[in-house]
């Protein structure tokens, strides 16, 4: 089974997997990368900061990096309209 790291780039710096985990594919490897990815996005939002400028690379046994999960690839982002109440736009009370 090959073997994978996952290097984190984020507003910390590098974060470097020096044990990785093993995964039947790549497919399986992306599919671990878009929830590590999530982890470290929803730690973020539990601190008050969504930072989406990071990428997580997925690398290979030989050093290759095989894949490079942007932080935006891997949640939406949902923006309510303008007109739409919200915390920046509250909806007027009944007097």
């Amino acid at each position: 089974m090959p073997r994978y790291y996952f290097n984190v780039h984020n507003s910390i710096g590098l974060v470097e997997d020096e044990e990785g985990r093993d995964f039947a594919d790549l497919g399986a490897a992306r599919a671990a990368a878009l929830k590590g990815a999530r982890e470290v996005i929803a730690g973020d939002a539990a601190e008050g900061i969504v930072d989406l400028r990071g990428r997580l690379d997925v690398i290979d046994s030989a050093g290759t990096v095989v894949l490079t999960l942007r932080f935006t690839e891997a949640v939406e982002v949902l923006r309510p309209d303008e007109d739409e109440p919200g915390p920046a736009n509250p909806a007027p009370t009944a007097s």
